[in-house]
């Protein structure tokens, strides 16, 4: 009896099996934007995963931001899990502070994610850019060119090991996403030749005009003046 009934149970099980699978879908990426200095979590880029077949479980993504940035434009990479294809869905999956990574080679991360079975998850990479970020410097998720589950390469572990992968080789890149300074242009609007009242305040005595483009707004942390003539910094003159 006890040998049939686990005959029967195999028989159900393999009945009932279904292959686990993950569907990727070609990166999501944001088009090819500015990303300013001094800011966080610059989306640079997307994978739509779908599970089916059974939960999977993300244990290590690998990827490789391409570009002519370098280590002292960005502070961080951060990668998240997300039920929607923006971060206001999203848990951090995992941190890589600057130290950790070089430039136009593989990232690896990390963490663990469950992608629940006949649902859709988004893998979102994000950058931060510093405040001396150079202008014109560009970054990009690098395309997958190969086998997504070769660990030389760019790819997706999951625990339980996946049945299939779909595509099982091959996604595209990102675009240029490129850090963008402030244009900022200065230029002189003093008051003309005039007399200044002995007790008096408030007198112009300089002005700059400031245009700035490329940004919404800045701010004047330091203002450094020299001024000349014949007056003293002693009573009775200023």
């Amino acid at each position: 009896m006890k040998k049939f009934l686990s005959l029967c149970t195999f028989i159900l099980l393999a009945f009932f099996a279904k292959a686990q699978t993950v569907t990727f879908s070609i990166l999501l990426m944001p088009p090819p934007a500015n990303l300013t200095q001094n800011t966080t979590d610059n989306i640079i880029g997307i994978y739509q995963l779908d599970a089916s077949g059974g939960d999977a479980t993300l244990t290590t993504f690998t990827f490789t931001v391409n570009g002519s940035f370098t280590i002292t434009d960005v502070s961080n990479f951060h990668v998240y899990v997300s039920t929607t294809s923006d971060l206001s869905g999203a848990t951090l999956y995992a941190d890589v502070a600057s130290g950790n990574w070089t430039v136009n080679n593989l990232i690896t991360v990390n963490g663990s994610a469950t992608i629940p079975n006949n649902t859709t998850r988004y893998v979102i990479i994000t950058a931060d850019v510093t405040a001396s970020g150079v202008n014109g410097h560009t970054l990009a998720v690098k395309s997958i060119t190969g086998v997504l589950t070769d660990r030389t390469t760019d790819h997706f572990i999951f625990t339980p090991a996946i049945t299939t992968y779909n595509p099982s080789t091959g996604l595209s890149g990102g675009y240029n996403q490129t850090i963008l300074a402030a244009q900022i242009t200065i230029t002189p609007a003093q008051p003309g030749a005039g007399f200044i009242g002995q007790n008096s305040t408030g007198n112009v005595i300089a002005a700059f005009k400031v245009v700035i483009s490329s940004y919404s707004s800045i701010t004047l942390n330091q203002l450094q003046l020299t001024t000349s003539g014949t007056y003293t910094n002693a009573i009775p003159d200023v």
